[in-house]
């Protein structure tokens, strides 16, 4: 199907910003609505390829396949549990580079630098048992 207008859009938390493009590439519209006005918006514009604007203009882009709920859910998760990972590691390695400044060196890993603190100290902090 063929499309007289192409419509950009790029999403953020509270506005979207909207650019209507026509076929032959002159932008027609330009501007930031919110999420409700920009439903009135397209319930009221003829069909069009409502798309990100340049990927539209590139054939060669090939499109994303839709995720389901359950993918977008164990994404979610993937991803936090790589930033407590991330965390964890940086905050292991912060300790480790204070440890050395006063002399004291500890191995590498989450683990070593436990079994290294004074009992009082390490007893606040719990093995999480994620891995990097």
């Amino acid at each position: 199907m063929s499309y007289s207008t192409t419509v950009g859009v790029d999403l953020a938390k509270n506005v979207i910003q909207v650019s209507v493009i026509s076929s032959r590439g002159k932008e027609l519209f330009n501007r930031s609505l919110t999420r409700k006005k920009f439903a009135e918006f397209l319930g009221k514009q003829e069909p069009s390829l409502v798309a990100v604007a340049e990927a539209a203009r590139r054939p060669n882009i090939k499109d994303a396949p839709m995720k389901t709920v359950e993918q977008q859910g164990l994404q979610a998760l993937q991803r936090a549990r790589e930033l407590l990972i991330q965390e964890c590691v940086a905050l292991s390695n912060h300790l480790r580079g204070i440890l050395l400044e006063l002399g004291i060196t500890i191995p590498q890993g989450f683990a070593s630098l436990l079994r290294a603190l004074p009992k009082d100290i390490s007893s606040g902090l719990t093995y999480t048992g994620l891995r990097p």
